[in-house]
């Protein structure tokens, strides 16, 4: 039986007061051991993991779900990555960004630069669909691999994170400028991590994602051609510890993108969500 939206997030505040006020342990995670920390180690090898299993609820611009359902996913968690030497390959779910590999070409105690890989773009299917039909009849648009710089810089518990990206593969042709700032806190109990950033995205890519081409026009889906756009996005993740292995997290996102993306046949919503809660195991 599916559960309400409003059962889910209910049930996630539930669970956060019972563990403030019954378990109470009076631990700093090893957090300060975090994403954050591990752009700046030296050693030759090492690597750092956070594994957990999540319950997920998301919501997408593209959403061909059944909005009355809350559509719960367990997913796995996998957090941090491994470095060897100037190279590293790294995941970091809590700041959103995906599986990235990487060269690091300076670094100092505060700033690093680092030339990088990764994915920015899901794929879109008409098999994503799990209700409608919104999507019949489209071409696959494939996920591709974006290639440049980014930019690291940390000051005290604020880190910045700064990203010029372009498609490497010839898929959509375009170029990702990204920014990002997060700040942590520390209370007795709780890391609270929130995070604000903005992508601007050129015409090419929104293009190729957004955009529908002659083929694809039918009665409700007209011929459309994506300009450039942005997306602003806004997070929090929230780090509760129970013991020295086991931590329970939550992370909230939000993005809202531009007419850009919004204004295409396939998108029938501007803004999209992720939820993440559940149990993280520190290695």
């Amino acid at each position: 039986m599916p559960l309400s939206r409003n059962s889910v997030c209910r049930a996630i505040a539930i669970f956060w007061l019972y563990c403030a006020f019954a378990i109470l342990p009076k631990l700093v995670h090893a957090g300060a051991r975090d994403d954050i920390q591990a752009f700046f180690s030296n050693t030759e090898f090492h690597w750092e993991v956070d594994l957990g299993l999540m319950l997920n609820h998301r919501r997408d611009v593209i959403d061909t779900n059944d909005q009355s359902n809350a559509d719960i996913a367990v997913n796995l968690w996998l957090s941090g990555g491994a470095y060897y030497g100037r190279f590293f390959l790294e995941s970091a779910p809590v700041l959103s960004r995906p599986l990235t590999f990487g060269y690091t070409l300076k670094q100092t105690e505060h700033k690093q630069i680092n030339l990088i890989t990764g994915s920015f773009f899901d794929e879109i299917s008409p098999l994503d669909q799990t209700s409608g039909n919104r999507l019949d009849g489209i071409l696959i648009r494939q996920s591709s691999t974006e290639g440049g710089v980014e930019i690291n810089h940390q000051s005290n518990d604020t880190f910045y994170n700064f990203r010029l990206m372009h498609d490497l593969r010839s898929r959509h042709g375009g170029t990702i400028l990204s920014a990002q700032v997060s700040q942590q806190y520390f209370t007795a109990t709780t890391l609270i991590q929130p995070a604000f950033g903005i992508a601007l995205i050129d015409s090419s890519a929104t293009n190729y994602y957004y955009g529908v081409e002659q083929s694809e026009v039918r009665e409700d889906r007209v011929l459309y051609e994506a300009g450039a756009a942005w997306i602003a996005s806004a997070s929090v993740y929230l780090e509760r510890p129970l013991n020295k292995s086991w931590s329970m997290v939550t992370r909230l996102s939000y993005s809202h993108s531009s007419s850009g993306i919004t204004n295409s046949p396939l998108v029938n919503q501007d803004g999209s969500y992720n939820i993440h809660f559940g149990m993280m195991w520190v290695f």
